[in-house]
């Protein structure tokens, strides 16, 4: 997200190049999700990460009680009962799949308009 992202941004607008701007816009926006984990990540205290079969979800082990609490661009919608510890299932919710079509429209008008 920094590297890719954000320094080719900054790197396509101080050379005027429209192609690592539209490579960056592309790059954050792909971020999305990744982001949306980071930051339920840091609401979490003690946790243990792990990948699904599927690229749209992840999953957490951890002994707090989630089933209320709100993540900005996730959902749960699973969750499994292990003796002290509790399953969740999480995957990216509708909103941040229409950011990024959003971002994609956006990044394409901006390449058509110019």
């Amino acid at each position: 997200f920094l590297f890719i992202g954000i320094l080719t941004y900054i790197l396509g607008i101080i050379f005027n190049n429209i192609t690592l701007v539209i490579l960056s816009i592309l790059n954050i926006s792909g971020c999305a999700g990744d982001l949306a984990m980071f930051f339920a990540f840091l609401k979490i205290k003690d946790f243990r990460f792990f990948e699904y079969d599927n690229p749209l979800a992840f999953g957490i082990v951890t002994s707090e009680d989630l089933s209320n609490r709100k993540f900005l661009g996730l959902v749960q919608y699973e969750e499994n009962n292990f003796k002290q510890t509790v399953d969740k299932k999480v995957t990216v919710s509708k909103t941040s799949t229409v950011l990024f079509v959003v971002y994609i429209v956006a990044a394409l008008l901006y390449l058509f308009i110019d």
